[in-house]
């Protein structure tokens, strides 16, 4: 029983990171995205440490066995997180998926010209500079772009140190 109890903890965890997501998203009003994202997580991660702690407390397991299952836990869930984070980005970031989407909502379809000028990607580049100009993650000096106060460095160095681990390569271009 107890075992089955340590398999259900990260998926309850990810359950509750999905639900707060959702709802501070749904509910907050100046909320954005990934600030939803990074809300939902913490409140899984935190979900799943007071359930680990809950249960060792409750039974009569060893130290060593509750330190043993709270890192495969935590790292369980983790992955978990990371997988909803990528999906939820998918449909943010992908751009065959928004022509899909946009697709979906012409029944009459829609022609070459006005998909171009809709994705046109000198367009979304400049948006997505925008953005990261707005919000502090870059900075303009001396006619270069460099990094400002940006959350997203940790996020792309574990990005990128996974991608070599698990493709030996850092990026889709090497």
């Amino acid at each position: 029983m107890r075992t089955f109890t340590q398999f259900c903890i990260p998926l309850a965890g990810l359950a509750f990171n999905v639900l707060c997501q959702i709802l501070s998203l749904q509910l907050g009003k100046r909320i954005r995205l990934f600030q939803s994202i990074m809300l939902g997580f913490a409140a899984g991660f935190l979900l799943v440490c007071i359930l680990e702690l809950t249960l060792f407390f409750y039974s009569s397991a060893e130290w060593l066995d509750f330190l043993a299952y709270w890192v495969c836990n935590t790292i369980t869930y983790g992955c978990l997180g990371y997988g909803y984070f990528a999906y939820i980005n998918l449909g943010e970031s992908s751009l065959r998926i928004r022509i899909i989407d946009a697709l979906l909502h012409a029944p009459d379809g829609l022609t070459e010209e006005t998909l171009i000028k809709r994705f046109n990607d000198r367009e979304l580049l400049s948006m997505r500079i925008q953005r990261l100009l707005d919000h502090g993650e870059i900075q303009m000096r001396d006619g270069k772009y460099v990094l400002g106060k940006s959350k997203l460095v940790p996020i792309a160095k574990i990005v990128f140190l996974l991608k070599w681990l698990i493709l030996g390569k850092r990026s889709e271009f090497e």
